[in-house]
């Protein structure tokens, strides 16, 4: 099983980097219209935590990761991932949940180890060791669409796992693949498929990686995005497509937290 584990890891590797070798000059050219077309969407407006029910043993959640967590897409976070998530998981769990996002539009992994780190050790000095129960990350996108490659974004994935684990203590970690982008017709091909290749070598990456780590899980949403579940840039989500996500998301995590006594993880 692991020759034919390592055997798909290369093939997906050289998919990958293949193609974007030979179809580098369409890849600059059409990554150039892409780019210029975008326009750029602020952050969603309104407070950056919140509560969702009024149960007994809350379940603190921390979301953190790139403009996914700020809302890009969506005018308030109660209509963008963050608020969707924390409904959808009360509504599954009927543990009230209290929510807290720290983002950077537009973060890798790097920026996220640069600059996500230092905002969350500052909250962190406030608050009573013990203050999260949960970690939710986003981040992935803005490495793929530059095209990381593997060995370069694996240590960046664990200084930042590690300097998470620092603030938080050994609460469950789960990490997010965005949804795919296949049908969105605002990547042109090969581009379309370039982000593709390089989005599954690098989370199927962060997924081996993983194996060492019980507290630690990676997801891969299995849920495909069209033209109609993106914001008018034609690249977030909108209300609607934070939703189909958010649901996805407290289906999969639900079991983790639904009797509040079990320290049980489970594999998704």
């Amino acid at each position: 099983m692991q020759i034919v584990a390592k055997r798909k890891r290369r093939l997906l590797q050289t998919a990958a980097i293949s193609t974007a070798i030979l179809c580098a000059p369409f890849l600059i050219t059409q990554g150039i219209y892409v780019g210029l077309r975008t326009p750029l969407l602020a952050d969603a407006a309104g407070p950056k935590q919140g509560t969702v029910g009024n149960s007994d043993n809350p379940l603190r959640v921390l979301i953190v990761g790139e403009s996914s967590v700020a809302g890009v897409g969506a005018e308030t976070h109660a209509d963008a991932l963050t608020g969707q998530f924390a409904a959808g998981l009360h509504a599954r769990t009927g543990r009230t949940i209290e929510w807290e996002a720290i983002a950077r539009s537009g973060a890798t992994l790097k920026i996220a180890c640069d600059e996500i780190i230092p905002q969350l050790t500052e909250k962190c000095r406030t608050r009573p060791a013990g203050s999260t129960d949960l970690v939710l990350i986003v981040i992935g996108a803005n490495d793929i669409i530059r095209l990381e490659r593997e060995h370069r974004w694996l240590p960046h994935l664990e200084q930042f796992i590690a300097a998470l684990r620092q603030q938080v203590g050994d609460v469950p970690i789960i990490f997010s693949a965005p949804p795919r982008y296949n049908r969105v017709t605002a990547f042109p091909e090969p581009l379309r498929s370039t982000f593709y290749l390089f989005g599954l070598m690098l989370y199927h990456a962060a997924e081996r990686w993983s194996f060492d780590d019980d507290r630690f899980h990676v997801v891969l949403p299995d849920l495909d995005i069209d033209d109609t579940l993106l914001a008018c840039d034609q690249f977030h989500l909108n209300p609607r497509g934070y939703r189909l996500w958010a649901e996805w998301l407290a289906d999969a995590i639900a079991p983790l937290v639904q009797e509040p006594s079990s320290k049980q993880i489970v594999s998704f």
